[in-house]
């Protein structure tokens, strides 16, 4: 496996799954003298966590991402909290409405 990335000019490997056994094939059959690739881990969640945490590590690494589109189709909003921890005020997030 390891070769044939090389031939090809991978430069960096990401692995979303619960025990990182490509990674390790990847780095074990990598050609001596040709520059190894960064190799990101990340365990799978069933929450899509997996995903997200490969991004990070990736981001991390040096590489660039486009966040633009890491979380295409959520819908996101901004909440106000507090400046410093001592306001003395909470701040539970509503949920919203569901639509009909």
């Amino acid at each position: 496996v390891g070769a044939a990335l090389a031939g090809l000019g991978v430069d960096a490997v990401i692995e979303i799954g619960a025990d990182g056994g490509l990674a390790a094939d990847v780095a074990g059959g990598w050609p001596d003298g040709a520059e190894a690739p960064a190799l990101i881990a990340a365990p799978a969640g069933a929450d899509g966590g997996g995903f997200a945490e490969a991004v990070a590590r990736a981001w991390e690494a040096g590489l660039a991402a486009a966040f633009a589109g890491l979380f295409a189709g959520e819908t996101r909003r901004r909440i106000s909290l507090p400046g410093y921890p001592f306001q003395r005020r909470r701040f539970w997030v509503q949920p919203r409405k569901a639509a009909r």
